[in-house]
């Protein structure tokens, strides 16, 4: 009776454990993809006004990194301040930039990001140029599994229950966007 008792303890006790091991599979199967998309600020395109919403050829460039074999889609890339007074998140510089300013930078889309590391120039510069300020980029996308994700500008990835250009609608980015092509940077 004790090594049938012994015999299915161990039974259930193993089925448990393969239980977890494949839920922990799974989970990170489900977040596979996401883990390798982020987004940085680069260089400064500057023109002969340095206001960001002036009228110049003037540009900040936000750098995309897909470091994953299949692409993501529906991007919302944008600047945001890891320390200073401005917009935390992405949802606070789209919501500043409905109420306070009428303005759509510095946040940008892109429709589809291949694999690789890419490009895009949202117009104007000194976005990040506030008191005590220190920016980030944050993106949002869809993966090919159609889950929907942001990335932090302080590297936190967490799921969106929608896609991202649905999400932010809530914040007032509202169509039309004006979907950008990343150009892919030389040797990547």
């Amino acid at each position: 009776m004790g090594t049938l008792a012994a015999a299915l303890w161990q039974i259930s006790n193993e089925r448990s454990r393969r239980l977890a091991a494949d839920e922990q599979l799974r989970a990170e199967r489900h977040v596979e993809q996401a883990r390798f998309v982020a987004a940085y600020m680069g260089e400064l395109q500057e023109g002969p006004n340095e206001e960001p919403e002036s009228d110049s050829k003037a540009g900040t460039a936000f750098y995309l990194a897909n470091n994953s074999p299949e692409p993501v889609y529906s991007v919302v890339v944008g600047l945001v301040f890891v320390q200073g007074a401005g917009p935390r998140t992405l949802e606070d510089m789209i919501e500043m930039n409905r109420k306070g300013h009428q303005r759509r930078g510095p946040v940008t889309t892109v429709s589809v990001l291949p694999g690789g590391l890419y490009r895009v120039w949202v117009r104007g510069t000194g976005w990040h140029r506030i008191l005590s300020g220190r920016a980030g980029v944050e993106i949002a996308f869809t993966d090919r599994a159609g889950s929907h994700w942001i990335r932090r500008a302080t590297g936190q990835l967490s799921e969106l229950a929608s896609p991202p250009l649905e999400y932010f609608r809530e914040w007032g980015f509202d169509a039309p966007h004006g979907f950008q092509s990343p150009e892919r940077v030389s040797g990547s």
